[in-house]
């Protein structure tokens, strides 16, 4: 019944898990990983009740990590990534972030860093949106599954950056298939973003300049 779970700060080189984080009523954050580098996070269990409050686990200012093998349901978001820019280099792969409200979340106005990659986990069935991403210009997206999400993609703040191609047409996203905004220079190739029974948008670029 705590508000808050486990929180590690300033570390250099730990591995984390497994642990269950599940079964203790936490209403905000279950784990938090801040300024820390070469951390492994992997076997943990943050999902919540089905309320869907605070975060199950959330990385911030954190570098050269891999989160891997983690389950996050019944939250408002499973991951959650930030980092003022210091958020780079990190392995966000084979993990199940699904049914949540955001499957992974990332903060409008707090751009990452790059070189993270964010690869076959199950971000399906989340309420608002699969993933959101804010500036990380060298950015891996791949293998992720999206199915009965109400949005897929969201992608913020980027500068020169090529994405594609990908497939989002067997997900049963009803709403926005990929956004793009407040970004520049961007390409765009070999997205389908097709639907069925012509509900939402496909491909959605607001406050976007420069983009082929």
């Amino acid at each position: 019944n705590s508000r808050n779970g486990i929180s590690i700060i300033g570390v250099n080189g730990w591995n984390f898990g497994p642990a269950d984080l599940s079964n203790f009523n936490i209403t905000e954050t279950s784990l938090l990983v801040l300024s820390s580098t070469n951390i492994h996070l992997t076997g943990i269990n943050a999902s919540g009740s089905a309320g869907y409050t605070g975060y199950g686990i959330r990385v911030s200012q954190t570098s050269n990590s891999v989160i891997s093998g983690n389950t996050v349901h019944n939250r408002i978001v499973g991951l959650q990534i930030d980092g003022n820019t210091n958020f780079s280099n990190n392995i966000i792969d084979s993990n199940d972030f699904s049914n949540n409200t955001y499957g992974i979340g990332s903060y409008a106005f707090s751009l990452l860093g790059d070189g993270n990659s964010i690869t076959n986990n199950n971000l399906s069935n989340s309420k608002l949106l699969s993933l959101e991403v804010c500036g990380d210009d060298s950015l891996i997206i791949s293998n992720n599954d999206y199915t009965n999400s109400a949005n897929g993609i969201s992608l913020r703040s980027f500068n020169g950056w090529s994405f594609g191609p990908l497939d989002l047409s067997t997900y049963n996203i009803p709403g926005v298939g990929i956004q793009f905004s407040y970004s520049s220079n961007v390409s765009l190739s070999g997205i389908n973003a097709s639907g069925s029974g012509k509900t939402g948008y496909g491909i959605f670029l607001y406050e976007v300049q420069n983009a082929t």
